[in-house]
């Protein structure tokens, strides 16, 4: 009877557990300052991966439960609770300070520069007129010497966060960041619902990534998601011009958000009921292609608008995004190894004829499901290389940070698979340098986290293969004797 009662609250539980595993965050920020009577700041790495990895398995859990049982997705008491405690878990963070990352010191003073009439995209933090301020707002050393990577609606929230000061500044982009990770939550709760797949709702509601990076690492990529988010909302409901203007805002914040428009110019439905001509004079207009290239042009003016109006205020608009690349090496097992075997010129042609390869292999994919999609269109079998568009920058780049996979979630939400899922779940394991930068400021990243997420991405692409190849080829399962 027990066991009974314990399966009808196993979801009640699992949530629960989720948001302790959540506001476990207070005690890792009392170790990370030194407060902790139980765990010294060298611990913090093994702390926060520990944190990420059992909300991870409350996230998985719940989706599990509630896709076990189909009654339970269809209730809106399920969801219902599902969403409370997912806004919980998103406000309860708001009051802590960053533990994982200190980005937001250099959001604040690269806003603060802002303010001071000067460019931060020539200035750097070290300049002899920011001294007195640098040692009021105190922003990380290790960011000193470099010109600020950021776009112009970026560093525009960065100036509005820094205008309340150094002591309020960091709380209002604390709850400027909650905005929009709840906007984050409410967008996807309508992507999901349009194409009846709630069940996937925990991936996005619970992700660690989602909640974690934007209310303690405090990343600007909570934006760049919000934007990825409205970008396919409008996309489902196949308004052009609302997308490219929501891809061209995500690129003002970060240049993710730009990899959508190739695979989304040929995504968009076609109007016409079976058997008309698209030439028509009634639905040429309306072809996916002509929608692709409303959507391309309204990104293209938002972009070029913006970029033209912070040149003719004087900033320089160009960054250090190139020394970025050339100084860290982080959480990528495929750049790691090819550095590791090619030497620097034949790491740059592998790397060349790889994007190429890759963005044709996509681009004739996008234009073979825009074929396929004549007849019977489906949104969904857009949604991979949505995907696969996303993650293919990332999966051969040099730095690969966990925050980086958060335009991710919304797509793995969508469309569930083990490669992807195993990457963001895995991802966090990275976090194991904290214990040293905490406890002695080194930066000395292991290797054995790269080893787990290279795992878990080939284990999850073999098994989605397979399960392709017996579908396609219609293959019976294994017999077990």
């Amino acid at each position: 009877m027990m066991l009974t009662a314990l399966k009808k609250q196993s979801q009640f539980i699992c949530l629960l557990l989720f948001l302790v595993c959540i506001a476990a965050s207070y005690l890792l920020v009392e170790t990370h300052q030194g407060r902790s009577a139980l765990f010294e700041p060298s611990q913090l790495g093994w702390l926060t991966v520990i944190q990420f990895s059992l909300a991870a398995g409350c996230m998985l859990l719940s989706w599990y439960l509630i896709n076990r049982r189909k009654q339970d997705f269809s209730s809106p008491k399920t969801i219902r609770h599902l969403l409370w405690v997912a806004i919980l878990a998103r406000v309860i963070l708001i009051p802590l300070p960053s533990y994982t990352s200190n980005d937001m010191g250099r959001y604040l003073f690269d806003g603060q520069i802002v303010l001071s009439g000067l460019d931060p995209y020539s200035v750097t933090h070290e300049a002899p007129a920011l001294q007195a301020q640098r040692s009021v707002w105190q922003p990380p050393e290790e960011h000193a010497k470099y010109v600020t990577i950021y776009p112009p609606i970026a560093l525009a929230l960065f100036a509005t966060s820094a205008l309340w000061g150094p002591d309020w500044a960091p709380l209002f982009w604390k709850c400027l960041l909650c905005l929009a990770s709840l906007g984050t939550l409410w967008l996807g709760y309508l992507l999901l619902k349009r194409v009846n797949k709630l069940r996937h709702l925990p991936l996005l509601a619970l992700s660690p990534l989602l909640i974690l990076e934007a209310g303690v690492g405090t990343h600007i990529d909570t934006f760049s998601t919000l934007a990825v988010c409205a970008a396919l909302w409008a996309w489902q409901n196949n308004s052009a011009r609302l997308c490219g203007l929501f891809i061209g805002l995500g690129v003002l914040l970060k240049l993710t958000p730009l990899l959508l428009l190739g695979p989304l110019f040929f995504a968009f439905k076609p109007p016409l009921s079976e058997g008309e001509n698209h030439c028509t004079k009634k639905g040429w207009h309306q072809h996916p292609l002509v929608n692709g290239l409303r959507m391309g042009f309204s990104a293209l003016v938002t972009v070029t608008s913006i970029y033209l109006l912070t040149i003719l205020n004087g900033f320089q608009a160009i960054g250090s995004l190139e020394v970025f690349f050339q100084k860290w090496r982080f959480g990528s097992p495929l750049f790691s190894a090819l550095e590791s075997l090619l030497s620097a010129p034949q790491l740059l042609v592998f790397t060349l004829v790889f994007i190429g390869l890759g963005l044709l292999s996509l681009a004739i994919l996008s234009w073979i499901q825009l074929q396929r999609n004549r007849e019977n269109y489906q949104s969904q079998s857009f949604v991979p290389l949505l995907q696969w568009v996303l993650a293919f920058p990332l999966l051969i780049s040099p730095v690969v940070f966990p925050w980086y996979l958060m335009p991710l979630i919304p797509l793995l939400a969508l469309s569930p698979n083990l490669w992807l899922l195993a990457w963001v779940c895995l991802l966090p394991l990275s976090y194991e340098v904290l214990g040293l930068f905490a406890s002695q400021h080194l930066w000395m990243p292991a290797t054995w986290p790269l080893i787990a997420i290279a795992s878990g991405i080939l284990i999850g692409l073999i098994y989605g293969m397979s399960i392709k190849i017996r579908k396609n080829y219609r293959l019976p399962l294994p017999i077990v004797i």
